[in-house]
């Protein structure tokens, strides 16, 4: 289990409306490109699974890690009730990773710097770099939302 703090806005109610509200966007054919057919991918912070689902439908080889348990356990109902092989999926914060597998592709969609502390930041990308396949990639989308957002340059 994690040592970080529960945060409540990503759990129970909030679970399942994130599921049924937080749909299909273009973002999840963008970063469809860069997972490989055959090569194993990580969804970091996948939530109810809007992207990770996408991804086995097309037969992909994707984990997913998110600190919701929550949100996972919709992800895992989602992918159940579309007749999909359930993921591995890990209730795991970032800085905490640790997974029992390395990735060519590690995906992470809209959830870096959530959790407030720039500290948790570099380290979950430390971390994530240990999971990356030698010449694996990170796809990462960055909107930083807290005040020393200045320090990344």
């Amino acid at each position: 289990m994690s040592a970080v703090e529960p945060q409540t806005w990503h759990y129970g109610l909030v679970a399942r409306w994130w599921a049924e509200f937080n749909v299909d966007g273009p973002e999840i054919e963008y970063f469809r490109r860069f997972v490989e057919d055959g090569q194993p991918a990580l969804d970091v912070a996948c939530g109810t699974g809007r992207l990770l689902v996408p991804y086995l439908r097309a037969g992909l080889d994707v984990d997913g890690c998110d600190i919701s348990p929550d949100m996972l356990a919709e992800c895992r109902e989602r992918a159940t009730r579309e007749g999909l092989h359930p993921p591995n999926l890990y209730a795991q914060a970032t800085h905490e990773l640790d997974l029992p597998r390395r990735y060519r592709t590690i995906v992470f969609c809209g959830g870096f710097g959530l959790g407030g502390h720039r500290e948790h930041d570099v380290e979950g990308l430390r971390r994530l770099y240990e999971h990356l396949d030698p010449g694996g990639v990170l796809v990462l989308d960055n909107e930083v939302p807290y005040a020393d957002a200045h320090l990344w340059g």
